[in-house]
């Protein structure tokens, strides 16, 4: 598996995903992760990642996959993976890379609006009051609200979406009773986009997130209370901009690890 600064210097940005890099770099070494967090200024991170980097092994649901690569990252650094997408084809090509890469994985088709799969539910493996350590939950694919009000301002075309494309905080809200129904994440991840989005960003510029993640942490904001941990309710933490460039994860792309 290539390196965002690998990608940099052969492929176009274009080819490189971000949220899938990010995160298969999160998981592959949480006491890393504390540390860069406390080097370059994000206690806040480090306080949410502390009780993970002590527990070993986790359990990792990926949700909407992809192609797997952010689950084949965490299978292979010894982790628990469960990983799911909305497509079976997609699944397929999931399963060939984790054989690839010889990562275990246990692969389930879930559509986020739906019930999930009675296999999906999973008895806890010892004393822990949440199924799994760790949630990824890249749902940049929601933002499509977004793409096509910029492409009617910057370009003038028009995209007919229809009033049943999902809110993003209906979907976020659905996605996170059926995670509880499965026993429940003690920390989840996604991935925060700017303005910027891949263009290179001189220095001391204005970034500013894009509406879909702003949209995000409303919505986390909102949901805190009904989804709390044992220390009350949950409160999202954004990594400062640049962060993740700064220790090495990706490109300068300007996205930011979002806990929550």
């Amino acid at each position: 598996m290539k390196s965002g600064l690998d990608v940099l210097k052969t492929e176009e940005f274009a080819t490189f995903w971000p949220g899938g890099w990010i995160f298969a770099r999160l998981t592959v070494d949480v006491r890393s992760a504390v540390q860069d967090c406390q080097k370059f200024g994000w206690e806040a991170g480090a306080r949410l990642l502390r009780p993970l980097a002590q527990e070993g092994v986790l359990r990792i649901f990926d949700v909407s996959c992809g192609l797997g690569l952010s689950s084949i990252a965490a299978a292979r650094a010894g982790h628990n993976v469960t990983a799911t997408e909305v497509s079976s084809e997609v699944l397929q090509i999931v399963g060939q890379n984790a054989q690839r890469n010889a990562a275990q994985l246990r692969l389930w088709r879930w559509d986020l609006q739906m019930e999930p799969p009675p296999g999906l539910v999973k008895p806890l493996e010892g004393p822990s009051d949440s199924a799994y350590h760790l949630c990824l939950l890249d749902l940049g694919w929601l933002n499509m609200r977004d793409r096509a009000a910029n492409l009617l301002k910057d370009w003038r075309i028009s995209i007919v979406l229809g009033e049943e494309w999902p809110i993003l905080e209906s979907v976020l809200n659905s996605t996170l009773v059926r995670l509880r129904q499965l026993g429940g994440c003690k920390l989840h991840a996604f991935i925060g986009r700017t303005t910027a989005g891949d263009a290179v960003v001189l220095e001391h510029a204005a970034v500013e997130l894009e509406s879909s993640t702003k949209e995000l942490l409303r919505a986390l904001d909102t949901l805190g209370a009904e989804f709390p941990t044992s220390a009350g309710p949950r409160e999202a933490t954004v990594s400062p901009l640049g962060w993740l460039e700064k220790i090495g994860w990706t490109p300068p792309i300007w996205h930011h690890l979002i806990l929550w």
